[in-house]
């Protein structure tokens, strides 16, 4: 009789039991190389911009923005083309 008083608690715990026999990754393994492409790429091309812009290559900083560019700025405001961004800051070239 005492038994069947355990049997509901039992029956409360083995789900919680059961938990340390599973095993969860949180990351999935990589199967292809695209990402790693993706990544790649994104890098190369974030390098690229930023040696423009350290180096003040206002024409290859400018190949990077197309012409219909909107930038919004918190102090200036909006700015819709890469003509008049490049008037407004002198970060783009205003040559393309």
């Amino acid at each position: 009789m005492k038994n069947l008083l355990y049997l509901p608690k039992l029956l409360l715990l083995l789900p919680l039991f059961s938990l340390f026999l599973v095993q969860v990754d949180a990351q999935t393994q990589r199967t292809t190389n695209a990402d790693d492409d993706l990544v790649r790429t994104i890098a190369s091309l974030d390098t690229a911009v930023f040696d423009a812009y350290n180096r003040c290559d206002l024409e290859k900083l400018g190949s990077f923005f197309a012409e219909d560019l909107e930038f919004y700025h918190d102090q200036s405001g909006l700015t819709r083309s890469r003509q008049s961004r490049s008037r407004a800051s002198g970060t783009i070239s205003a040559a393309r």
